[in-house]
């Protein structure tokens, strides 16, 4: 079984925001070498047996997506996820947009088998800014605790455009990452 990952693309000034953020925490830990994981807001966790349900899951992704324009997040302040997740991001205000695409991909996938999340109530929208996907090495939990010491006082507030879903494979070589890209068109 293989698992995928649904993801928003966000443009705008919000995506230097974030690269600040995380040059900052690089200079101090030395987490990422020359490649670092795009900025991304997960919409959904995809898990497939083979490429006929790759095909399945692209397909349904395809037909929900077409039905949204492109839309704005609203992003204040952080979430951290502590150990073992040892994530900092940037938290994404409620939004009915991605709420409601997340959802109707979720509960369609669902029918089919093929989500790969227990909870859809629990997700919290957000922007990784540092965590060991990607990463050159995984950072200790002491290390995790002092970059949040670094950044968790960081006034962060910021917009972005989400106009493209992207479905990655979790490879972090860009050439092999992307199974696929889905515009917003509605």
């Amino acid at each position: 079984m293989e698992q995928l990952y649904l993801v928003a693309v966000p443009k705008t000034s919000l995506i230097d925001l974030a690269q600040r953020l995380r040059n900052q925490i690089n200079e101090a830990f030395q987490i990422y070498g020359d490649f670092q994981p795009a900025f991304h807001v997960t919409v959904e966790v995809v898990k497939i047996q083979d490429n006929i349900d790759l095909d399945k899951a692209k397909e349904i992704i395809r037909r929900i997506s077409k039905q949204f324009s492109p839309f704005s997040l609203e992003v204040t302040g952080f979430v951290f996820f502590p150990p073992p997740y040892k994530a900092i991001t940037l938290a994404i205000n409620k939004n009915n947009e991605i709420e409601i695409l997340s959802g109707l991909i979720y509960e369609a996938l669902r029918e089919q088998g093929m989500i790969g999340r227990e909870d859809f109530h629990s997700w919290k929208f957000h922007i990784t800014v540092a965590s060991p996907f990607g990463a050159k090495r995984e950072w200790s939990a002491e290390e995790f605790n002092a970059a949040y010491m670094l950044v968790k006082d960081a006034k962060i507030s910021g917009q972005c455009i989400i106009d493209t879903l992207e479905l990655w494979r979790p490879i972090v070589t860009p050439t092999e990452m992307i199974a696929d890209i889905f515009s917003l068109k509605g």
